[in-house]
């Protein structure tokens, strides 16, 4: 192996392979051992196949990168950095296309407080529109709330938006008898079946004065 150390126990291997149709490739592999084990005890750390594909604690990556360890409650990948100064940084995990670099694409980020004084974490989601604008979709901040168009959730579900609504649907009905809507009309909470733009009935309202109207979305008395 080139570069192997007994005394260190380590090696790069270039290894032949091949199959009965006679194909040989050549598959590198980055070998590591305890000390004083010598040759005999390296084991294959990091391989690199002959079609490209990188393994990490696997000899047989399946992926452009596989990253495996045994055992149970094990931290397989660990994404980190260090700010350059204080406040509020994060650690971006980002997602796009090769043939369209100017795409922003989409992302996890993982946000920490102050740093040197805030130990608390947030997890951030980001997708980008149509317009290429990257922006925050979910987060689920340090108390396990998680917000939908906001970066501070203040309950277990916190929905942010221009007229936000929570639809509901039964797979086993097509709407609007399977579709349920729940809609924050800004001063009331208006329940829906069907789809907005479409078939839509409001089946009861509930206002912020406390008025409640069925078939109606304008109840002048406390149950209309």
């Amino acid at each position: 192996g080139l570069g192997s150390n007994r005394s260190s126990g380590a090696a790069i291997l270039f290894d032949m392979v091949g199959n009965t149709s006679g194909y040989v490739g050549t598959n590198i592999k980055l070998q590591t051992g305890l000390t004083g084990d010598g040759q005999a005890g390296l084991q294959d750390r990091v391989i690199i196949t002959e079609n490209g594909n990188v393994g990490i604690g696997t000899t047989g990556p399946n992926a452009p990168l596989e990253i495996f360890k045994s055992g149970d409650n094990v931290k397989v990948l660990k994404i980190s950095t260090i700010p350059s100064t204080s406040g509020v940084r994060y650690a971006e995990l980002q997602f796009g296309l090769a043939t369209d670099l100017t795409n922003n694409g989409s992302g996890i980020r993982g946000y920490w407080g102050n740093y040197g004084f805030d130990h608390s974490t947030d997890l951030r989601f980001y997708t980008t529109n149509a317009a290429n604008t990257l922006s925050e979709a979910v987060t689920i901040n340090n108390q396990g709330n998680v917000g939908i168009g906001t970066t501070g959730p203040v309950g277990n579900l916190h929905i942010n938006g221009s007229n936000p609504y929570i639809r509901l649907t039964d797979a086993n009905n097509t709407a609007p008898a399977g579709a349920f809507n729940i809609y924050d009309a800004g001063d009331a909470l208006d329940f829906y079946r069907g789809t907005f733009g479409v078939d839509a009935v409001c089946l009861f309202t509930i206002k912020g004065s406390g008025n409640v109207g069925i078939g109606t979305t304008s109840p002048l008395t406390k149950l209309e």
